[in-house]
């Protein structure tokens, strides 16, 4: 064995070493305990992770499939009254409405105080007429040329043409400003309500000529968009696909001519609310057996799949009918 002399230390000697480590049977140790570590944790954190995504999924699609009926809630309430209809064709469902943007209500009578104002006439064609009070001057709410009046609107059937807006503009219904005097029309097309009425509160409202056939009760008038048709059409039952996912969606379609007859589906602009849909079953319950009622309640009943995952969501919408 060599010996060294530590300098500065003449008395004191060692013998020469290499640096410390760790032995191959130390490394082995080493990495049996960590495995042994690193699997009982896995088997811990399994069930916790896999609840996790599970969670999550859930919550993706009932927010997805809750905005889509969210969406459809709002269409409903601000619809026609008696403008909504329902149709099944083979697996799919179709809800078709027509959307409103505002609305008020006429003058039928001279003002009291000055004997003036224009009212609207039902007994001839008319073109003009001043509201009760202001009107809304919200985007979107105000009223444009090229927009639809609409009297008491009754029906929505395809049967009963009197009083029901689908024949706007239809001349198979006699609902075109070429023919005025219409007994069955309920619909104009608005020119202008850009100048005050007798009181600076109200507006004046031009539109076609037209002798709208029924009066209100409530003196109401609608007034809609120059496409105010709406159709959502969703699978009454879907199948899902190798991964487990619903194979149907639930869509809206818009930006289309108005039909007497139910289109199935309507030729317009279509926008997707929710894939994944497995079921999609929707009611219009109008309370009665007569033709029209003064309220329905619309039951629309959900089901997204995702994974193997499904959700259910069921909503209910109250139908003002009242027109």
């Amino acid at each position: 064995m060599r010996y060294v002399t530590t300098s500065g230390d003449t008395c004191r000697r060692h013998p020469c070493r290499g640096p410390a480590g760790a032995t191959l049977i130390e490394l082995v140790v080493v990495m049996s305990v960590l495995g042994i570590i690193a699997a009982v944790a896995a088997i811990m954190l399994r069930d916790p992770i896999s609840a996790y995504g599970l969670t999550a999924r859930r919550a993706e699609l009932v927010d997805v499939a809750d905005t889509a009926l969210r969406r459809m809630g709002r269409d409903i309430r601000l619809a026609l009254p008696n403008s909504l209809r329902t149709a099944t064709a083979g697996a799919t469902t179709y809800l078709e409405l027509l959307s409103t943007k505002t609305g008020g209500r006429y003058r039928a009578q001279l003002d009291s105080t000055t004997s003036t104002g224009d009212i609207l006439d039902f007994s001839a064609a008319d073109t003009a007429f001043d509201t009760l009070g202001p009107l809304s001057t919200v985007t979107g709410q105000t009223i444009g040329t090229g927009d639809i009046l609409v009297v008491q609107n009754l029906f929505a059937a395809p049967a009963q043409s009197q009083s029901n807006a689908y024949t706007y503009n239809q001349a198979g219904s006699n609902c075109t400003s070429a023919t005025p005097s219409s007994a069955t029309c309920n619909t104009a097309r608005i020119t202008g309500s850009d100048t005050a009425g007798v009181r600076p509160s109200e507006r004046h409202i031009g539109f076609d000529s037209r002798q709208f056939p029924l009066t209100s009760p409530g003196n109401r008038f609608n007034v809609m968009p120059q496409f105010p048709a709406v159709t959502y059409v969703c699978p009454t039952t879907a199948a899902t696909d190798a991964s487990g996912n619903g194979t149907g969606t639930l869509t809206r379609i818009s930006n289309y001519a108005i039909t007497l007859a139910q289109p199935q589906p309507p030729a317009g602009t279509s926008a997707l609310l929710a894939k994944y849909v497995t079921a999609c079953q929707i009611t219009y319950d109008q309370a009665g057996p007569s033709v029209t009622q003064s309220h329905g309640l619309v039951s629309v009943k959900l089901s997204l799949t995702r994974g193997g995952e499904t959700v259910t969501l069921y909503h209910e919408v109250h139908v003002d009918n009242v027109p």
